[in-house]
């Protein structure tokens, strides 16, 4: 695959949690709440895992994140696994991006409603992260 920019992957990012509306998120078999995920069962898709193609997701690299591997080479089966599908979606050279996308995904979930945003946080989240990297940041159109 063609590697892809960092305004692109931006881009994608941000058009397809628009499009999509809520974290992806499964339960979290070691408490009653709720886990990001790269795949759901609903077939919804995290920041990160939107930028890879279906054919290259393996359930095994979910609990890895990509900042393990910004801070270097993998370590294990499930880093690698992820870095594998992070190459075949052509975004494996701007793996900071990567990980700040895939933070505010994660980290922007009301915690109380499992898989509901506070979208304006999330959003105001993402205009930070371009601003960061020098990337063009539309603000979302609100439509009656």
């Amino acid at each position: 695959m063609t590697p892809k920019t960092a305004q692109e992957i931006f881009d994608q990012v941000l058009t397809h949690l628009r499009k999509q509306g809520v974290a992806a998120t499964v339960a979290d078999p070691s408490n009653e709440g709720t886990i990001c995920a790269y795949r759901t069962p609903e077939g919804l898709s995290c920041a990160a895992g939107c930028l890879f193609p279906d054919s290259a997701y393996d359930p095994k690299m979910e609990g890895s994140g990509v900042a393990y591997l910004s801070y270097g080479e993998p370590k294990d089966q499930a880093t690698e696994l992820l870095l594998t599908a992070l190459e075949a979606g052509g975004v494996d050279k701007h793996l900071g991006l990567v990980a700040q996308l895939q933070s505010a995904h994660d980290n922007l979930l009301n915690s109380k409603a499992g898989t509901r945003w506070d979208i304006q946080k999330w959003e105001d989240g993402m205009r930070r992260i371009a601003e960061s990297q020098e990337l063009h940041y539309t603000p979302k159109v609100e439509t009656s």
